[in-house]
């Protein structure tokens, strides 16, 4: 049994996450070979027992809430089946075909990748295809990693606009400290500074400061010229 094609499905030509014939999503590294073939075949009813059958790498299903996919060329042409530092990921791939890996899937996978299941659509599960909440997720799911694609990319100016801002911030902040200590220690008495007055004149006389004071006032200067070097 086919299923009729929603208005709102990308056409069967195209994938979902490249509408346009190449790869948009920041997540998407696939390389030709593990794109499904196109056009893709119109999506039907598909039993559990079917999904099954198709436990290998090299004709590989999965369900995943309520709806089917063919992922046969994803793992077949996956990087890590030649790639031991992958053996992790490829050991996933391989348990999951077959079955409905639904809670794995969702759980160890980003918005991206989830998005990017969905070229891979061949039906729905049939156990599960009359339940209303698993009719709209896949579309939803690429509408909304679309939409964040957008708002990194119209944020990434504003982010270094913000980072600058701080980063003006932090050392107008350090300046103002530095002069409000400058200022405290003057008016007040220092070890070694003490105002001097006579009778006949008032005159301010200054002994050499201390080494304390040289130190500190040392690592006060330092601070200002690294902050505004910075």
């Amino acid at each position: 049994m086919t299923l009729e094609k929603k208005s709102t499905q990308t056409s069967l030509d195209v994938l979902f996450t490249r509408p346009h014939g190449k790869a948009e999503l920041i997540g998407d590294d696939r390389s030709d070979k593990q794109l499904p073939i196109l056009p893709r075949p119109s999506p039907r009813l598909i039993t559990m027992e079917e999904v099954k059958k198709h436990a290998v790498p090299e004709d590989g299903w999965i369900a995943v809430g309520g709806k089917v996919f063919d992922i046969t060329n994803f793992a077949k042409y996956h990087p890590g089946m030649k790639n031991g530092a992958q053996t992790s990921t490829v050991l996933a791939i391989k348990r999951a075909l077959g079955t409905d890996c639904t809670t794995e899937f969702r759980t160890i996978h980003n918005l991206d990748s989830r998005a990017m299941l969905t070229d891979y659509y061949i039906g729905e599960l049939a156990d599960e295809a009359l339940k209303e909440e698993n009719n709209d997720w896949m579309t939803h799911t690429v509408a909304l990693a679309f939409q964040y694609l957008k708002a990194r990319k119209e944020k990434k100016g504003y982010m270094s606009y913000l980072q600058a801002q701080l980063q003006r911030q932090q050392s107008s902040n350090v300046s103002s400290t530095m002069k409000a200590e400058s200022k405290a220690l003057s008016t007040k008495n220092v070890e070694g500074c003490e105002p001097i007055t006579s009778s006949s004149q008032t005159t301010t006389r200054v002994s050499f400061p201390s080494s304390s004071t040289i130190i500190y006032a040392l690592i006060i200067g330092s601070t200002i010229l690294v902050t505004f070097l910075l």
